[in-house]
């Protein structure tokens, strides 16, 4: 199985990698502003390296698993119903019948979509994407 990181891990490696980009655009004014810097063999180099540091970092982020959650539906039950639960009981759930599952990172809201069967198992046909949560995860690219 591969190794998940939590949500605090992911919080710190984000803020790293935001951290670095922001020490390399700083880095980068300062080439800019020395022109002769950036002509010399190690000038160079240092870009190249620069440059390769960034694939890797694009490339780690890309490949890191996150953990999604299909929501079917939500239900609200006091400790005393909770402890009445037997096989067979039923609960109620938010969602109607026909409603859209709902695919999940954390408590974010990432797609919609209806359940399949693929090879004797359950899967999620997405249906629509929210741009909001493309949008919060990609931020930390630019």
């Amino acid at each position: 199985m591969a190794n998940i990181l939590s949500q605090e891990e992911l919080d710190a490696l984000l803020k790293e990698m935001k951290q670095l980009r922001e020490e390399e655009s700083k880095d980068s004014d300062v080439h800019l502003s020395s022109p002769s810097h950036s002509s010399t063999p190690i000038g160079s180099f240092r870009d190249d390296m620069a440059n390769q540091q960034n694939e890797v970092n694009l490339e780690v982020t890309l490949n890191l698993p996150i953990k999604l959650t299909a929501e079917l539906g939500r239900a609200r039950l006091s400790v005393f119903e909770i402890l009445q639960l037997t096989q067979g009981s039923m609960i109620e759930l938010d969602n109607k019948a026909k409603a859209p599952l709902r695919l999940m990172i954390k408590s974010q809201r990432l797609a919609t979509g209806e359940v399949v069967v693929k090879e004797e198992k359950f899967a999620l046909r997405v249906n629509d994407v929210f741009e909001s949560v493309r949008e919060e995860i990609t931020k930390y690219d630019s």
